[in-house]
């Protein structure tokens, strides 16, 4: 829920501990051998003086959403319920399997302790499969780069044009939120790999538009808890270089574009669904390696689709499986 990442894990004869900083403050784990498992939170100094900060102070975060986030799963009203593989080192084939989930390894434990349930849930698996690709796939196959295990490294990934569909459709069904997530890294490698040529074609327009918002719906942006002063002198800026950037890891700067595009899309009947990445125009571009075309100007629909994508680009991946390092009960502490 507080965008954490692992920052510091030490197992030794002493213990367990662990610390995760995030948007709410600084996590610490501390397992001492034979003794209970005590979870801390120091809140950052701007907590302990309330209006110093430019930044509104509440925000809208989303429990259900946070979970399966952080577990790689991706669903919609019209029952789409899709999980995605985790990170490997070796180059892969994208399979869909109906209901495959339950017999996947990963982070499917962690949505069952979580109290999901795991039998209804689809599966983009991960088929290793040694690189070049067969030259038999079917037409409509896109390759794409992801990140391996083995650090500073990255593989091939084959998706055919089954899996491409579930997939686009998936990407249409990313939930609104207002801060980055603490993300599946697989996940993020797939949607990533596959949308960045898209998303690399409309950044510069999106992000004048963000910046042009700004400047012209300031009243409304302090209305919502915007320091003034952040909103006129510094804002404008923020909004365009975070947009621009593509990646990074600050959640001030997500809030900023989120609130920011929100005022141009709240009209929007569904923020978590779009059909952005499912048209016949934006798909043909990535098969054919994300040749230009002309950029129309940004609808309702792109601008929503393009700043969840912004802020899966900022979010923090998170390993899933640091569940094996800790009991089922977590004492929380002051």
């Amino acid at each position: 829920m507080t965008n954490a990442r692992e920052g510091f894990r030490h197992v030794g004869a002493a213990g367990y501990r662990a610390s995760y900083p995030s948007y709410g403050g600084l996590w610490t784990i501390e397992w001492p051998i034979g003794d209970l498992a005590i979870v801390r939170l120091s809140p950052h100094d701007i907590l302990a003086a309330p209006g110093s900060d430019p930044y509104p102070p509440l925000l809208h975060v989303r429990v259900d959403c946070c979970v399966e986030m952080m577990a790689g799963i991706l669903k919609n009203r019209k029952g789409l319920c899709v999980a995605f593989p985790g990170r490997k080192s070796s180059s892969a084939v994208l399979r869909f399997q109906k209901n495959g989930y339950a017999g996947a390894h990963g982070s499917r434990h962690l949505y069952n302790m979580a109290g999901g349930v795991v039998y209804p849930v689809d599966l983009l698996a991960r088929i290793d499969t040694p690189y070049p690709f067969p030259t038999t796939e079917s037409e409509g196959t896109v390759h794409i780069e992801v990140p391996s295990l083995e650090q500073g490294r990255s593989v091939w990934m084959s998706i055919p044009p089954l899996e491409r569909g579930i997939l686009v459709q998936a990407m249409d069904s990313i939930p609104w939120n207002t801060l980055s997530w603490s993300l599946h890294r697989g996940m993020r490698d797939i949607i990533l790999g596959f949308g960045k040529p898209c998303m690399d074609l409309h950044r510069a327009q999106l992000a004048d538009m963000l910046r042009q918002t700004v400047k012209e719906e300031s009243k409304t942006l302090v209305a919502r808890g915007w320091a003034s002063d952040m909103v006129l002198h510094h804002m404008p800026d923020v909004v365009h270089s975070t947009v621009m950037a593509g990646r990074g890891d600050s959640g001030d700067a997500v809030r900023a574009v989120v609130d920011t595009a929100y005022l141009l899309v709240h009209a929007a009947c569904n923020l978590d669904e779009t059909h952005f990445w499912r048209d016949a125009d934006t798909a043909s571009s990535l098969a054919d390696g994300a040749q230009e075309w002309a950029v129309l100007p940004l609808s309702t629909d792109t601008i929503v689709a393009l700043t969840k994508f912004m802020v899966i680009e900022w979010s923090q991946e998170m390993d899933y499986q640091m569940y094996h390092d800790l009991p089922m009960t977590l004492l929380i502490a002051s």
